[in-house]
């Protein structure tokens, strides 16, 4: 099966806390994608802020999507997002969320 496509338009690096490859070479070999033409934007999934801000660095991140469970960690995450993204959001908005 093929997505018949020259160029995906929008590539997730999704990642996984019990990667042996460190985040920088992950994101390195997205950007190279990029160049290559084979990848249109990066993306990134199940990161933190300190590796969002860290790929920001080097590239443009067209989105972040992280998992959103409330009383999780993956809560903190979205709050590290607003923030990362310069959303003012209170308390009660973020409970809205959830």
């Amino acid at each position: 099966m093929s997505l018949e496509l020259d160029q995906v338009p929008v590539m997730n690096l999704r990642r996984h806390a019990e990667s042996d490859v460190p985040f920088d070479e992950q994101v390195a070999a997205m950007v190279a994608l990029r160049d290559e033409g084979l990848i249109g934007e990066i993306a990134l999934s199940n990161v933190t802020l300190e590796q969002y801000r860290s790929a920001r660095n080097v590239t443009e991140i067209a989105c972040v999507q992280n998992l959103l469970i409330p009383g999780t960690s993956s809560f903190s995450h979205a709050r590290e997002n607003l923030a990362a993204a310069a959303v003012q959001l209170d308390d009660e908005a973020l409970a809205d969320i959830g």
